[in-house]
């Protein structure tokens, strides 16, 4: 019995020995791990190699998708100025902006000073009655095409175009004739003061442009006139024919 109860005490004392070495060993690592440790938003923050690289690396993500989604908008800006026929007035404010951005890749604080006056300018010219949208819609006017325009994609319109700017049009399969007098029953009662030119033309959308196309039955002296007038009132024409596919 009494060598029994030594040995169960020697065991004892061997576990306890175990246990308090564990933890002599546990606070020397602790020591160790110590001088890594950061004060940060007055806590304490252990450093942590692959978090903060991964964090890194999302950071600069995040910035290279900002700083392609600013010149995304401001090749937007760039097409709308230009056919808006507003070059020559802000050619050099778009000039420098480009610089600027060139200049600036790793520079958060003035991409998003750059990204705040594109910005403020789109609202003003928003403001003014602009279509920015004419940075994503372009709209030409292409020769003349028959009755075979069809097979190319392309239906008829008829368009009544005043010089304030006023845009009526009628798209269908009927004859341009057909065309024209639906859509002048359709804007009688609407009492319409103003002179307003009618064009028979045929249309398509693809890829960014409204294409349009003097019909037979349009005179030359009339598509002349709806040249000009395209290039005078181009912000007019997306906004009522955006939606038009």
């Amino acid at each position: 019995m009494e060598l029994e109860r030594r040995a169960v005490l020697t065991a004892e004392r061997t576990e306890r020995f175990v246990i308090s070495a564990h933890r002599r060993s546990s606070a020397v690592q602790s020591s160790f791990v110590n001088p890594c440790v950061r004060k940060f938003a007055g806590r304490d923050t252990k450093f942590r190699p692959r978090e903060d690289g991964f964090l890194l690396r999302r950071l600069i993500s995040h910035l290279g998708e900002r700083y392609a989604d600013i010149w995304v908008l401001l090749s937007d800006t760039d097409r709308f100025v230009s056919r808006a026929g507003l070059l020559k007035r802000y050619e050099r404010l778009l000039r420098d902006w480009r610089s600027e951005l060139t200049t600036s890749r790793n520079d958060i604080e003035r991409i998003r000073k750059v990204r705040d006056e594109i910005v403020a300018f789109r609202r003003q010219m928003r403001g003014e009655g602009w279509e920015l949208r004419l940075g994503s819609l372009d709209v030409q006017l292409k020769g003349f095409r028959g009755d075979d325009a069809v097979a190319e994609g392309f239906r008829r319109m008829v368009m009544l175009a005043g010089e304030g700017g006023e845009v009526y049009y009628i798209v269908g399969s009927a004859n341009h004739i057909q065309l024209d007098e639906e859509l002048k029953d359709q804007l009688r009662e609407s009492h319409l003061s103003g002179s307003l030119e009618p064009h028979y033309l045929w249309y398509r959308r693809i890829e960014g442009v409204l294409e349009l196309a003097g019909a037979d039955s349009q005179s030359a002296d009339s598509h002349e006139r709806l040249k000009d007038y395209i290039e005078s009132h181009k912000s007019a024409l997306v906004k009522a024919m955006y939606k038009l596919h």
